[in-house]
């Protein structure tokens, strides 16, 4: 199990990687930043 940090650090990534291979597709994109910035704050929240 990952601990608050490493999992923070992570999910952030897992983000970024798909928002990379999702460039062209604004209908995705959009989503998954929105997503990113709530895992962000959710993650600053603890």
């Amino acid at each position: 199990m990952l601990a608050g940090q490493d999992y923070g650090l992570t999910a952030r990534a897992t983000y970024e990687k798909l928002i990379d291979l999702c460039r062209d597709n604004p209908e995705v994109l959009d989503p998954l930043r929105y997503l990113r910035e709530r895992e962000v704050v959710h993650f600053q929240s603890r």
